[in-house]
């Protein structure tokens, strides 16, 4: 039985860890099979335990200090795992998505949407001391940002530990008064308020490390590119000049989904009361929880996300990947409502494309998706960029395994586009975007005329009549990107990144569709286009 973590918060954030058949601890002991960092403070030592039984995989709290969750219910006795739980270790602690089976082997390069839902759900447990009306945390877009959120959590902090001083001091005016008969209490404080101290000192060293982490990744992605245009520019096989005029065709997408009713316009939203406070319910074991209503009078529940797409007709027709077209086919909330009754269906509030190198954006509709591969065709809205299609291979290609490949997409989306400038131009950006949406962001971007696909060269592994499998490197928001060969013609539509089945080996592949999936369902006239161009 496969098995995954995958974790989406804390220092092993974007690392994934197979599970094996026995049993796994988890903490912060370098003894355990799954080791968080020193300064995971809300990390026990010996936190929890992941054993497979008959039922399937488990999950047990060893006497943690902050306890272990899922889903933002705390776990108590053998929790029975399911296929997308979110587990959290310690309340406000690192988390991690669970995953079985076929999709513990094989990971989407689409954005992945549901880390919006991770977060707030992760959030919510740290936060569940809270007032209702608040957020459960703060907003931060910059180092700066960051930096500010720290210390003013520091002063929370250093309030926290004069309080609990104020505590203590009392306590042993008490127990001097009641002849030391609560000895054990003026013990149990004064070990509280060093935990606390202690707390405070690792927060901060943390906040060093994320920093620091920042800048690596930064550094890291900047040696990539640099990296990758060597490589296309010295490969005497490659029109460099022609891949770049060709890259102005491949557009990334930025959209927003949320729930509609079906066969209704109305959306799926938060309820505000006087102020724009949010409205809260009481959940289990007293944990606020946002209420939601159809129709509601809030911001409607959302998920954002990016990917590529590129443009095949000048009427504006692009071609991209149904998982891009369909962000909402594997959404576990989804699902959820539908359990409940609900007659809900994905819905996009926002579909739009930007081409390089930036300028105004191009809202976009879905027009088709195949019921045979990972394909999709979308439509411009309105007039149409002045771009060249990309010419499509329609008769076949000859490469094959070794020739090589190129793949025009956007992985990491605007991450990658805001890092390839200089740390103060991030911060500018960031600063004049003032919250987390990618459509501000993305808007920005394009008005500083940033917009620029990353342009990778890799080698066809193998071919089937399903699948280009290849090694140009790609991660989140490629998908969609065309994969070009040397004559300069898309074969295939790039959609995934595959993993090795065998537990612990990190090796992967790159996977495309073979453009002729997309061809079956282009529109005719589009076709014909195509036809009398070759």
């Amino acid at each position: 039985m496969a098995a995954r973590l995958t974790f989406l918060t804390g220092s092993r954030a974007g690392t994934a860890v197979d599970l094996p058949e026995n049993e796994t601890t988890i903490g912060r002991d370098p003894g355990c099979h799954i080791t968080f960092s020193p300064n995971e403070v809300l990390v026990s030592a010996k936190h929890a335990l992941i054993l497979l039984g008959p039922d399937g995989y488990s999950l047990r709290d060893l006497g943690s200090r902050n306890g272990t969750f899922v889903n933002g219910e705390k776990v108590e006795g053998d929790f029975l795992l399911s296929h997308g739980a979110l587990v959290q270790f310690g309340a406000g602690g690192p988390g991690a998505r669970f995953v079985m089976g076929s999709t513990a082997e094989q990971m989407p390069t689409l954005d992945q949407h549901e880390l919006a839902r991770a977060s707030e759900i992760f959030a919510a447990t740290k936060s569940s001391g809270g007032s209702a009306g608040k957020p459960a945390s703060e907003d931060v877009t910059t180092t700066r940002d960051l930096v500010a959120v720290a210390v003013k959590r520091g002063k929370l902090n250093r309030r926290t530990v004069l309080l609990v001083a104020l505590v203590a001091v009392v306590g042993i005016g008490a127990a001097l008064t009641l002849q030391l008969r609560n000895t054990a209490d003026l013990e149990r404080a004064l070990a509280e308020l060093s935990e606390t101290l202690e707390t405070e000192r690792a927060t901060r060293s943390q906040l060093e490390a994320d920093i620091a982490q920042f800048q690596m990744q930064a550094d890291s992605l900047e040696a990539f590119l640099s990296e990758e245009q060597m490589r296309v520019a010295n490969d005497p096989r490659i029109d460099a000049d022609a891949i770049r005029d060709m890259s102005r065709s491949v557009a990334l997408l930025v959209f927003t989904y949320g729930y509609a009713e079906e066969d209704s316009d109305r959306m799926l939203r938060y309820e505000v009361g006087p102020g724009g406070t949010f409205q809260f319910d009481v959940g289990p074991g007293g944990r606020p929880t946002p209420r939601l209503s159809f129709g509601g009078n809030g911001d409607p529940v959302q998920h954002q996300g990016t990917a590529t797409a590129f443009l095949v007709d000048s009427s504006g027709v692009l071609l991209t990947n149904r998982h891009v077209a369909e962000p909402w086919a594997r959404d576990e909330y989804l699902e959820f409502l539908r359990s409940r009754g609900q007659d809900v269906e994905g819905r996009f509030i926002d579909l739009r494309a930007y081409f390089p190198p930036g300028g105004p954006s191009y809202p976009l509709t879905i027009e088709r998706v195949s019921d045979q591969a990972d394909v999709a065709v979308a439509r411009i809205v309105g007039p149409s960029p002045r771009r060249s299609p990309l010419p499509l291979s329609v008769g076949g290609s000859s490469a094959g395994p070794g020739d090589q490949l190129v793949l025009i997409a956007y992985p990491t989306g605007l991450h990658n586009l805001l890092f390839r400038e200089s740390r103060d131009q991030r911060e500018l950006i960031m600063q004049s975007v003032g919250r987390r949406d990618v459509r501000l962001l993305a808007g920005e971007l394009a008005a500083r005329r940033l917009i620029q696909p990353l342009i990778v060269k890799g080698d066809i592994s193998d071919t089937t009549p399903r699948e280009i499998i290849h090694t140009a490197e790609s991660t989140g928001g490629a998908s969609g990107g065309p994969l070009i060969d040397l004559s300069r013609m898309v074969i295939g539509i790039h959609y995934a990144s595959v993993r090795s089945p065998s537990p612990g080996d990190p090796f992967q592949t790159q996977r495309g569709v073979p453009i002729s999936y997309a061809w079956n369902i282009l529109p005719i006239g589009v076709k014909r286009v195509l036809e009398g161009r070759n």
